[in-house]
């Protein structure tokens, strides 16, 4: 609404819907014009202090079933600004840990005045039962989770190939802290050539240990 306008409102009774017409419904601004769950909305205010514009916080959600969801409100109407209503609400942090918060709905105290020349600012001159239906839909894009195909190794971050070949078995990476990764095959296969090496050396020992046991004795000659 313009903030230039004679009028100001507030909001009462907000209910949200299911949008397919049953039974489902939950009540978001109660009849004092205070949120009832303020983990599902917020109170009810003008977008700053000199404009009569409101405003409120509304997390999506839908009843089980249905993607829409339908916002049901009483809006009454008066005269200049209307008289906010002061709200005592859980803050979310703890169970017994409360705020109080202004509001612009407030329990209706009189029927709306029906001749505008006695009406004084504050003054309820109508009330309008509003509705708006709208669609939730998630977001794919940030919902959607690949799983990849094969098992995933730890990630090489910011790597350079050292070398490569066309087999996958023999690929070193150099990390960005300077450290050597190896594919799970590649250190398989350097671990079985050191094993073959380090028998091979140690059947060199062995042998050269037997002949120097076989080897004759010399004793001095006088």
């Amino acid at each position: 609404m313009s903030d230039e306008a004679t009028f100001g409102i507030f909001v009462r009774n907000l209910i949200a819907k299911d949008g397919l017409g049953g039974t489902n419904n939950l009540t978001l601004i109660d009849n004092s014009g205070c949120p009832v769950e303020a983990k599902m909305m917020r109170e009810v205010r003008t977008m700053n202090k000199d404009k009569k514009s409101l405003e409120s916080y509304l997390e999506a959600f839908t009843f089980t079933g249905s993607q829409l969801l339908e916002i049901e409100a009483e809006v009454e109407t008066c005269l200049d600004k209307c008289r906010p209503v002061q709200c005592k609400i859980i803050t979310g942090r703890s169970d017994d840990e409360y705020e109080t918060v202004t509001s612009y709905g407030r329990r209706r105290r009189s029927a709306p005045v029906e001749d505008m020349d006695l009406a004084e600012k504050g003054d309820i001159l109508t009330l309008t039962m509003l509705s708006k239906r709208v669609s939730i839909k998630s977001n794919t894009e940030v919902t959607k989770i690949e799983m990849p195909s094969k098992p995933m190794n730890a990630p090489f971050r910011k790597s350079k190939s050292l070398f490569s070949s066309e087999s996958p078995a023999f690929r070193v990476s150099l990390d960005e802290y300077g450290f050597y990764c190896f594919e799970p095959t590649t250190l398989a296969t350097l671990s079985g050539v050191t094993l073959i090496f380090q028998g091979f050396m140690l059947a060199a020992v062995l042998i050269m240990a037997t002949r120097l046991k076989d080897c004759p004795k010399t004793v001095p000659v006088l």
